[in-house]
């Protein structure tokens, strides 16, 4: 990043930068304005396409929650989609610890974003699922981007790996749910995309915000490897969520399964690129023993071994214990 062209491209004065935080989808700049004002300076990765599109939904994403009097999430400054970068206002505070409090802000979170969905609706969320088909229409095309992007044998595997594991969860769950009921969802919940200070939380990342299943919602919580509550602050957020929204806890017995084989796609996407650079025997077996992907195929096998889904209610759980 050239701070110093970024800086000269902003209509605001930018006197100086402070920090830079990096981010899986974004690089955030942290910098003061010439009347001392702090700012963040949110730059997208990916391609010129992606990029688009995710500053474009976050805009709308975040005018939208204002117009609904939401409070906790940031502040749009300026927006640039010829420089791919959005300007905040900057939010102090650290990703908060995961316990009561934090929970009982993102159980109240989800309840006036649910609340909002009734009386007005959004687009659907970036990889929005109504259905179990759409699950597996989503897990394909990352297999098949995978396929294309890495042609080493190894690669090859965990694709042909990934596509058996998903017949194996068709030939067990045959029917193809309907997922309902429906909300407005942040997309990416969890603590990595919230900041605690002076006993106050606030929401950032809303680039893949929209309308979505309420069971793809709470399943990429509990799949999210940086949640890592405790057993007891996830049964008040199933019970909350089940009470509240009308949704049943149940589905988590077919849904969960079938999201962990995305998750893996997901986090072997990443794995990929860093194992294509030290590509030899030993890396393999490095990645065979500590790739979140690989732990996210067993995790997948737990869930269809019939052992109950509330003795190891999240994927963070479930690595504790292998």
């Amino acid at each position: 990043m050239d701070f110093d062209k970024i800086s000269k491209g902003l209509y605001l004065e930018i006197s100086n930068e402070l920090e830079v935080i990096q981010g899986g989808n974004s690089s955030v700049i942290k910098a003061k304005l010439k009347d001392n004002a702090l700012i963040a300076v949110k730059i997208y990765k990916g391609e010129p396409s992606r990029v688009q599109r995710m500053l474009s939904r976050e805009q709308s994403a975040i005018s939208y929650l204002i117009e609904n009097n939401f409070h906790n999430i940031p502040e749009i400054l300026e927006v640039r989609k010829d420089l791919g970068l959005i300007v905040y206002k900057w939010i102090e505070g650290e990703p908060p610890i995961p316990n009561t409090k934090c929970m009982e802000a993102i159980i109240e979170m989800c309840l006036a974003l649910n609340n909002i969905n009734k009386k007005d609706g959004f687009e659907n969320a970036v990889d929005a699922a109504f259905s179990i088909q759409d699950i597996e229409f989503q897990i394909l095309e990352r297999i098949n981007l995978l396929r294309g992007e890495h042609t080493y044998q190894f690669a090859k595997t965990l694709c042909l790996s990934l596509e058996e594991k998903l017949q194996k969860y068709k030939s067990i769950f045959s029917k193809n749910h309907k997922l309902f009921p429906h909300t407005m969802s942040i997309s990416d919940l969890g603590t990595h995309n919230m900041l605690y200070a002076e006993d106050s939380f606030s929401f950032i990342d809303f680039e893949f915000f929209g309308c979505d299943s309420v069971d793809k919602m709470v399943g990429d919580f509990l799949l999210h490897p940086h949640n890592k509550f405790k057993q007891n602050e996830i049964v008040k957020f199933k019970e909350s969520i089940s009470n509240k929204l009308g949704w049943q806890s149940e589905n988590l017995n077919f849904t969960l399964p079938i999201l962990s084989l995305k998750w893996a796609a997901i986090a072997f996407k990443r794995e990929l690129k860093e194992l294509e650079i030290s590509y030899s025997e030993e890396s393999i077996k490095v990645f065979l023993y500590t790739s979140k992907g690989m732990k996210y195929l067993e995790y997948f096998e737990y869930l269809i071994s019939g052992e109950p889904v509330d003795s190891v209610s999240t994927f963070n759980q479930f690595t504790a214990k292998i």
